[in-house]
């Protein structure tokens, strides 16, 4: 079952995920906020994405439409809600 009941949805979040570099590159030319601030990563060709979003179902789709290119690391919440959405998804796809 799709766990949208179990979201922290319409409030205002300070998002933090790692990106590739053309992800990045995408986000600068169309920001997610006013505040975002993208600075390098610990991993190699990655960069740090900051910013401050009203944490939503099209935030939350977008951030699933990005596939490995993003890696949520907080909220911890959300995160783990990706890493169940993930789970879920590889077993899905395992044969």
């Amino acid at each position: 079952a799709w766990p949208w009941n179990r979201t922290a949805v319409n409030k205002s979040i300070k998002l933090k995920v790692n990106i590739t570099e053309d992800l990045a590159f995408m986000v600068t030319e169309t920001p997610l906020s006013e505040d975002q601030a993208i600075n390098d990563s610990v991993r190699d060709n990655w960069k740090r994405l900051t910013a401050t979003v009203l944490d939503s179902h099209e935030l939350r789709y977008w951030l699933l439409s990005q596939g490995d290119a993003v890696e949520i690391l907080s909220p911890k919440g959300m995160r783990s809600w990706f890493k169940e959405i993930s789970n879920n998804m590889a077993s899905l796809y395992k044969n």
